[in-house]
């Protein structure tokens, strides 16, 4: 959504009397008035399903939907990205200690941005704040690495012409956003050049083996998922050129 309130007025729509489906709520988690610790902000709402006729053989299941506005889901689809390419678990709040901060930080710097509670653990202080994220965002060259990871899944669709290259080693130089790419029809070959290259990677490459099949379905099931990266990416850059006050 827009904005908060566009969000509100959907959430108003399942959980009050406006929608038959009020009777239905299974789940009601408002994580904008509470946000997780680790930066998430959204609302939750998980409906019990109830089918007619043929569809009966579905009642029961639960559906979730989750409402966030598009600044909120720009942090969600950005830290996507990042357990993708650097095999984290950041969404399970596991993985680089620097990473999971940052994260946090900036669901705090949105969330101030759309007037609502920070996300608990953060400073109270704009300046405070903003200092902490400058430093994390140039240490971790989030927008370097954001933006090139954006440019690998165009690259990935441009390269898938052989059947049976399935497998992509990615070799990315950050400071020079520079891409190289060697495909692998075998995975037990894609699986020994990764582990070589990985191993004199410096500190500013990141080395990713990626199954086409699996980035195929990615951009398929999320159509915006990198413009959203984009979307994050200003965000953040915004936040490190802001003047300190």
């Amino acid at each position: 959504m827009e904005s908060i309130d566009e969000v509100r007025a959907i959430e108003d729509f399942y959980v009050s009397g406006k929608s038959r489906s009020r009777n239905l709520i299974g789940r009601h988690d408002d994580y904008i008035t509470e946000p997780k610790s680790d930066g998430y902000r959204g609302v939750h709402v998980v409906v019990n399903y109830q089918g007619q006729g043929q569809q009966k053989v579905w009642r029961g299941l639960r559906v979730e939907v989750q409402l966030r506005t598009k600044m909120q889901h720009a942090w969600a689809t950005a830290l996507e990205t990042v357990d993708t390419f650097t095999k984290q678990a950041l969404k399970s709040n596991v993985g680089d200690p620097e990473w999971l901060r940052f994260f946090a930080l900036m669901g705090a710097e949105i969330a101030h941005r759309e007037g609502q509670p920070l996300v608990p653990g953060t400073p109270t202080t704009m300046s405070e704040r903003r200092d902490e994220l400058r430093t994390l965002a140039r240490t971790l060259k989030v927008a370097q690495r954001l933006t090139a990871y954006g440019r690998t899944v165009l690259v990935l669709e441009e390269e898938v012409v052989r059947k049976d290259d399935r497998h992509f080693l990615l070799d990315l130089d950050i400071p020079a956003g520079k891409l190289s790419v060697r495909t692998y029809a075998n995975a037990a070959a894609a699986e020994e050049a990764y582990g070589s290259l990985e191993g004199e990677a410096e500190e500013n490459r990141d080395v990713v083996l990626v199954a086409v099949s699996s980035m195929a379905a990615l951009r398929r099931a999320y159509p915006n998922y990198f413009l959203d990266t984009s979307a994050f990416v200003d965000l953040v850059t915004d936040v490190v050129k802001a003047p300190r006050r």
